[in-house]
């Protein structure tokens, strides 16, 4: 059968962005709009992509140690039953199968590419019509601090974060002044959108982005504008923890009281790990008798806290060993570090976000999360894949 894969590149993109930034917008509380439609959206364009973008497919073997690492830690466990945990696997397998670097050809990572580039384009959107959103005093309809036109204020940040970078990406490398202008104000909408939002993790993950993109490029007026986001940065920083301090989130999952909710649950999954170091818990499992917050959501789930910790507490030592190789034949390739640092360097300033991200938000195992999307998608796209292999590809 022959396929027009430009034309279906945008039939997925059209679908993807409607279940991923469709669910996490206000649009289901504007709608009632049942959260299992937007994942039979998500999960039927990744089983279209699973069954049109076969040919001469290709497996990464360090991807599927994680993968099997997983599925041992899986089969160990005590709560899969009431945390849906197979379901949960199966659903996160074919994430990393599409759209993450666990399989790869050249059409597969053609349509990463293509995907990974209007996300971030959806991002600074966003980023700058919650912006608006905010000056026209427009109802809060989402939960946290301000959310804008999306679902929950920790949502907005670092859609607006990332989209703040790409935004100061675009302003350096553009020769219009019109769009140079343009995309400076965009960026600074990003921010504003970003500070409301009241994520200081977010917040500082996207300033390391932002330095470093300042380290990198060459542009006029380079000095001036490192000044004035120094001085910006100390200011917000400031402000973001007076703000994070003295308010409580509208509607909040757990009543947060006097209680340092972050550090309870970075402590739980040390507890967690302390029990089970060399497999964890199990994956998108939790240990109830070992959780510092007890209250669980109805779909039988509890905020991690941090990727790396809950790497480390779900699939124990095995799962953090596997996915730190992973990164590092990453790290430790030539032709991924020109890639991502230098040549297309806006791709290395989201790294740097998710490294500080992933301190206080957990994710990664999580197929419907539109974070960890994003997070399998850039790593799909620039994932160092075999030389012989992908010309293998290139041949077909």
């Amino acid at each position: 059968m022959i396929i027009n894969y430009q034309y279906m590149h945008y039939t997925l993109l059209i679908i993807l962005s409607i279940a991923i930034i469709g669910n996490a917008s206000i649009l289901p509380i504007l709608f009632s709009i049942p959260s299992s439609l937007f994942q039979v959206l998500l999960y039927g364009a990744l089983i279209i992509i699973l069954l049109y973008f076969p040919r001469g497919v290709n497996i990464n073997f360090t991807m599927f140690t994680i993968v099997i690492v997983a599925i041992m830690s899986l089969l160990l466990s005590q709560y899969n039953q009431e945390y849906n945990s197979y379901a949960r696997f199966f659903t996160w397998l074919l994430l990393v199968s599409t759209i993450g670097p666990l399989t790869y050809n050249k059409k597969l990572v053609e349509l990463r590419t293509i995907l990974l580039k209007y996300f971030l384009i959806l991002f600074m959107v966003i980023g700058v019509i919650s912006a608006f959103y905010y000056f026209l005093g427009l109802p809060h309809l989402g939960r946290g601090h301000f959310t804008g036109i999306t679902s929950h204020s920790m949502t907005l940040a670092p859609i607006s974060a990332i989209g703040a970078l790409y935004a100061f990406y675009l302003y350096i490398k553009e020769i219009s002044l019109t769009w140079k202008l343009a995309y400076i104000i965009f960026f600074i909408l990003n921010i504003i959108s970003l500070f409301y939002a009241a994520s200081r993790t977010s917040f500082l993950g996207m300033l390391a982005g932002l330095f470093f993109l300042l380290l990198i490029n060459t542009f006029k007026y380079k000095k001036t504008t490192l000044i004035i986001i120094l001085f910006l940065s100390i200011y917000s920083v400031y402000s973001l923890n007076n703000i994070s301090n003295n308010t409580r989130g509208k509607d909040s999952l757990i009543d947060r009281k006097n209680v340092n909710t972050r550090a309870e649950l970075w402590s739980s999954r040390l507890l967690e790990f302390h029990a089970n170091p060399f497999l964890g818990v199990g994956f998108a499992s939790q240990d109830n008798r070992l959780l510092k917050i007890t209250k669980i959501n109805q779909n039988g789930s509890v905020e991690p806290g941090s990727t790396y910790l809950m790497i480390l507490s779900m699939t124990g030592i095995l799962g953090a060993l596997s996915f730190l190789i992973l990164l590092l034949k990453s790290f430790i390739n030539k032709k991924f570090i020109y890639n991502v640092f230098i040549n297309n360097n806006y791709l290395g300033a989201v790294y740097i976000f998710f490294s500080i991200h992933f301190i206080a938000e957990g994710y990664i195992y999580s197929s419907g999360s539109m974070m960890a999307f994003l997070f399998w998608l850039l790593l799909g796209v620039t994932y160092p894949y075999s030389k012989i292999n992908f010309k293998e590809n290139n041949e077909n």
